[in-house]
C-alpha cells in the first residue's frame, strides 16, 4: 500500500512548485502511516542529453530533509513514491520504490499476490532480474521484459499491466513509470481492496485516518492540468480542488518532448 505524485512541465519545475505547498504537505504527512521509505526518480538533461536519476530511502519522508530537497527540485519530470510495506514485505533498500531497470523508473501502488504464484506465471528473465522480494519490483522488470522486446515505454507499460491484470483480476496495478521520453500512468483497478487489518495494525482508526483511506476510494488516481499545460499526477489522500479522477482501467501516457498526452483503455488492442 503506497502513494504515487509526479508531475510533467515543459520547463523544469520542481514538485512542490507544481502541485502547491498544501498538497505537497498533505501528501507527504502520508508518511506517518505509509512510513516505510519513500523514493523518486527524475529526468537530469545537464549537458543537453536527458539521463534518469533516481533516489530511495527507507526512512519515511516526513522525517528526512532530502525529501524535501527533492521535492524542491527542478526537472522535466519527476515521481515520487511513498511505502507502506505490504505484509510480510522487508523494509530494505531492495525493496524500496521506484524499481529502476534501463534506464525506466516504476513505482506502483498495490499488492499482487501470492508472490510464489506471480513467479510462476512471469518469464523467467523476469523473476531472475529481481534482487529484491516485491511483486512490484517483478511489475517492474515485465515492464522492461516487454521494452528489451522492441515496444516503446508506454506501449511495454500497456502490455505488461494488461499481463498482470488477466492474471489477476482484482489487484490494483496503480504505477507511474517514467523513461526519459515518457511518463506513463496506470490506473487500475480503482475498487480494489486495500489491507485494512493491516492499516488497522499500523495504527489507522476510524479516528485519525487519512483522507479517503479507510472510505474505499484508497486506490483513486487524479490528475491536474495547470494553464501552462504542466501536469500533475496523484493517488489519493490530497486536497481535490482542481484534481479530476482519471478513468479507471487506463493507461495514460506523456510525451515529455512534445507535450502531446494518450490515453487508452488497459485491455484496449
Amino acid at each position: 500500500m503506497c502513494r504515487l505524485l509526479a508531475v510533467v512541465s515543459a520547463t523544469p519545475r520542481g514538485v512542490a512548485d507544481v502541485v502547491g505547498q498544501k498538497v505537497l504537505d498533505a501528501w507527504a504527512a502520508m508518511s506517518r502511516f505509509h512510513r516505510d521509505g519513500w523514493g523518486a526518480a527524475w529526468v537530469d538533461a545537464a549537458g543537453g542529453s536527458p539521463s534518469l536519476r533516481y533516489q530511495r530511502s527507507v526512512l519515511p519522508a516526513h522525517a528526512d530533509p532530502d525529501f524535501t530537497a527533492r521535492a524542491l527540485a527542478p526537472s522535466r519530470a519527476t515521481l515520487m513514491h511513498l511505502r507502506w510495506a505490504s505484509t510480510g514485505m522487508d523494509v530494505t533498500g531492495l525493496n524500496t520504490h521506484p524499481f529502476v531497470s534501463g534506464g525506466t523508473a516504476l513505482a506502483h501502488n498495490g499488492y499482487i499476490a501470492p508472490i510464489n504464484v506471480l513467479d510462476s506465471e512471469l518469464p523467467v528473465d523476469v523473476v531472475d532480474a529481481c534482487r529484491g522480494t516485491t511483486d512490484s519490483e517483478r511489475y517492474a522488470q515485465l515492464v522492461h521484459h516487454h521494452q528489451e522486446a522492441g515496444l516503446a515505454l508506454p506501449e511495454a507499460v500497456q502490455r505488461a499491466a494488461a499481463e498482470l491484470r488477466r492474471l489477476h483480476p482484482s489487484a490494483s496495478l496503480n504505477a507511474v513509470v517514467l523513461g526519459t521520453g515518457s511518463l506513463v500512468v496506470v490506473h487500475a483497478n480503482e475498487a480494489a481492496v486495500p489491507d485494512v487489518a493491516a492499516m488497522h495494525a499500523g495504527g489507522m482508526t476510524v479516528d485519525n485516518a487519512l483522507a479517503e483511506h479507510l472510505d474505499g476510494r484508497y486506490y483513486r488516481m487524479s490528475v491536474k492540468r495547470l494553464d501552462d499545460g504542466t501536469l500533475a499526477f496523484s493517488s489519493s489522500g490530497i486536497p481535490r480542488e482542481g484534481w479530476v479522477t482519471l478513468p479507471d482501467e487506463t493507461v495514460t501516457a506523456v510525451d515529455l518532448a512534445s507535450g502531446e498526452v494518450r490515453q487508452r483503455g488497459l485491455l484496449e488492442g
